[in-house]
């Protein structure tokens, strides 16, 4: 019973710091976002000191309202802002500040993108090369078949990351990805997963059948070496 105790304490003092909002930062991307705004000094009353945002035009954006930081005598209130731009935060005691929202830098992104899709391709038409340069990985026949299956599961593993790595920078950069979008991705996804089960299943066979056929011959006297 004690075990029990102690274990749903260490969940109770865990989640609070795996739900906690981070302190923002002048410059972030959409996915830092919600984010606590708190103040550097002490405000003569919390509810009472409103923070107005503008974007950059002078438009009115939203009100937040502070609230007591704990039992210290600073204020924060929550920034929860994830659109792309730069936003004024003028509060009613005279303090203001900057917040930028800014898209993630797409430049080393779309460089491991293209890497891994470049990878994949690769490997996954080798078994295709070999065979227009009629060459093979061994002469072992069943550990270059293996060889070959391998290249092509491999490949279309790659080809199925590269599918969730463009999501993810996708979605980093605040681009919206439709539901149509996302079942494709996912339907990609299946699909070369379920590629992926049907050559370990069909090599499975295939070695099966080889081996038989390597034995038969083997009786009937051929030379194998």
């Amino acid at each position: 019973m004690k075990k029990w105790k102690i274990l749903i304490l260490m969940v109770l003092l865990i989640i609070p710091l795996v739900t906690a909002l981070h302190e923002c930062k002048p410059v972030m991307t959409p996915q830092e976002t919600p984010c606590l705004i708190t103040s550097t000094w002490s405000y003569t009353n919390c509810t009472n000191t409103t923070m107005n945002v503008y974007n950059k035009t002078g438009m009115w954006i939203i009100n937040y309202t502070f609230t007591d930081f704990g039992n210290s005598t600073l204020c924060n209130t929550t920034w929860n802002i994830n659109t792309i731009g730069s936003y004024n935060n003028i509060i009613t005691n005279g303090d203001s500040g900057e917040i930028t929202i800014e898209a993630v830098d797409m430049g080393g992104s779309t460089s491991i993108t293209i890497f891994v899709l470049l990878v994949a391709g690769i490997i996954f038409l080798l078994p295709l090369i070999m065979n227009l340069i009629k060459q093979t990985f061994t002469k072992n026949i069943i550990i270059d078949l293996i060889t070959r299956r391998c290249c092509y599961v491999l490949g279309a593993y790659l080809m199925v990351l590269n599918s969730s790595i463009m999501a993810t920078i996708a979605e980093n950069a605040g681009l919206n990805l439709t539901s149509e979008m996302f079942f494709y991705m996912k339907l990609f996804g299946w699909m070369g997963y379920l590629f992926m089960a049907f050559m370990v299943i069909k090599t499975f066979f295939d070695i099966i059948k080889i081996t038989k056929n390597l034995a038969l011959r083997k009786r009937m006297g051929e030379n194998l070496t």
